[in-house]
């Protein structure tokens, strides 16, 4: 039997968001058309229940960047959608730094200045569990932590009657490159926006749905 301990073990550290984006390029979904397409089977999840238990609770779990650093390239996974929200809010948000071919702290503090181990129990140990979840997408297998499941927990039968409330009062068209993307809701003939990205539906979610003031830094009013 052939057995090398580096093959499955991983380096794990903990860092702010806002320290985290003073080191890594800032991430950005900019194909609006595409993640409607995605979401189309929930959009309560995204546009209502997200929304809400962000503004109640704040981020829960934190996003998880797969950093290599033989290639010096960056994955985040998932988080792109917390992220995209964040930038509307500006919450305290938590990241999770993993990386295969790091193997140890010393190095990845270097890389990554104020990282810090995740808490142990007093015996020194931790167990995270991990599950692979099979993408329509594509053939590959994702990994990602097994609590990390929050979307679907959050489709209850009240978030659905008031995602069904709220449709019914307010709603907004959403442009970008040039066409219509969307309708959600109920919009009247003044609420057609154009976003800059996926931060900008975010943006018109809380505007429209939850009454939240925000700055109209991703959108902008669709003129004629």
């Amino acid at each position: 039997m052939i057995y090398n301990p580096l093959q499955q073990r991983i380096c794990i550290g903990e860092m702010e968001t806002e320290q985290l984006f003073n080191i890594v390029p800032e991430f950005h979904l900019k194909n609006v058309k595409g993640w409607m397409r995605r979401q189309q089977n929930r959009l309560d999840i995204r546009l209502y229940a997200f929304c809400k238990d962000v503004i109640q609770n704040g981020f829960v779990n934190p996003i998880i960047v797969w950093y290599s650093d033989r290639d010096n390239e960056y994955a985040i996974h998932p988080g792109m959608n917390r992220i995209m929200l964040n930038r509307v809010l500006n919450f305290p948000m938590k990241a999770w730094v993993i990386s295969h071919d790091i193997n140890d702290y010393q190095r990845l503090g270097k890389v990554f200045p104020g990282i810090k181990k995740l808490k142990l129990d007093k015996y020194g140990n931790r167990d995270i569990k991990l599950t692979a979840q099979h993408r329509t997408d594509n053939r590959l297998f994702e990994i990602v932590f097994d609590a990390d499941r929050i979307l679907p927990r959050l489709r209850t039968e009240q978030n659905s009657r008031e995602w069904k409330e709220v449709q019914q009062r307010a709603g907004f068209y959403v442009w970008s490159g040039g066409e219509q993307i969307a309708k959600i809701g109920s919009p009247t003939d003044l609420d057609h926006w154009v976003v800059k990205d996926v931060s900008g539906i975010y943006e018109l979610a809380l505007k429209y749905f939850f009454d939240y003031g925000v700055a109209n830094a991703f959108i902008h009013r669709k003129t004629t």
